[in-house]
């Protein structure tokens, strides 16, 4: 039998429209979880809550550079998503998946980063800033693993929709 390629690129003449719209619908959906992820914790961690990050004077200037970090992480995570997701067409699987892995990243490390020894999602016991928000929550969690796990369901979603059911090339 002879040995056939098949391209995964270009319209898929065989999909039928309503899943050429659930795949836009669900690249549409991960886009929007790439422009959160660039702006959400830049925008309350360095400028909202910024008195209890990069200007908290309790903090050594070590701590600050990983404040930064984490504020500037998101925003490369972010735009590569949005390369991925918006420099390809929708039918190219596989950067639709490393575009929704990108959006989702920074969002697992959030997570991740709770499970920490020694780390808190809460402002409990910090000098400067420890009293106007010691535990704030959303359904029981911390604000920061609320957002964090609905942005990874949504994510999970998109990328489902974007891949829908359509099967790639056999291998052997």
């Amino acid at each position: 039998m002879p040995d056939v390629t098949i391209s995964t690129r270009g319209p898929i003449p065989s999909a039928p429209r309503s899943d050429r719209r659930a795949a836009r619908a669900g690249r549409a959906l991960l886009v929007v979880i790439a422009v959160v992820t660039i702006v959400v914790p830049v925008l309350l961690d360095a400028v909202v809550l910024r008195g209890a990050h990069i200007a908290n004077p309790a903090w050594l200037p070590h701590a600050k550079l990983h404040a930064a970090m984490s504020f500037l992480a998101p925003v490369a995570l972010g735009a590569g998503a949005l390369m991925c997701l918006l420099g390809r067409p929708v039918t190219d699987r596989f950067a639709m998946a490393v575009g929704a892995y990108l959006a989702g990243a920074f969002w697992l490390v959030v997570l991740g980063a709770g499970c920490w020894p020694g780390t808190s999602y809460f402002f409990v016991d910090d000098p400067v800033y420890g009293h106007p928000l010691d535990r704030p929550e959303t359904l029981g969690l911390p604000n920061n693993v609320a957002t964090a796990l609905l942005l990874l369901v949504l994510a999970v979603v998109g990328l489902a929709l974007v891949l829908g059911g359509r099967r790639g090339p056999a291998r052997s």
